[in-house]
């Protein structure tokens, strides 16, 4: 079974939810698993790696981490945009010999920024 033929992410249940965003923070299933389920507090170490262990292979929890990945990966492109088009504008900026002309465009900017939203990310994460 691919991981695109899988439910959506979204019928994941709370615990299994929470263990992706762990992970995805972490990189530690067992660690992810612990926090996700408080239950596991009192389980041994080979138990609760076992357990993670399955959960990672779980067809929904992979595309849910696909998910968050690709998410971080369009969060972090956009970041080092805006960065580098608030510097380009900075300098012209400064060349124009006035920081309040560009003021409109650099409103313009940000905002194109924050609001756009790739339509399709592939199975890689690549655009």
């Amino acid at each position: 079974m691919a991981l695109d033929d899988c439910a959506p992410a979204s019928a994941l249940n709370p615990v299994r939810e929470r263990f992706c965003r762990e992970y995805h923070a972490t990189g530690n299933a067992s660690e992810a698993y612990r926090r996700a389920n408080p239950r596991s507090a009192k389980w041994t170490p080979n138990a609760l790696n076992v357990k993670a262990s399955r959960v990672l292979g779980e067809a929904k929890v992979r595309l849910r981490l696909e998910e968050l990945q690709a998410e971080a990966a369009v969060r972090h492109n956009t970041d080092e945009l805006e960065t580098i088009v608030r510097a380009d504008l900075a300098g012209a900026a400064a060349a124009a010999k006035g920081p309040f002309r560009l003021t409109g465009l650099l409103h313009t900017t940000s905002w194109l920024l924050r609001s756009w939203k790739p339509s399709r990310v592939g199975k890689s994460g690549a655009f």
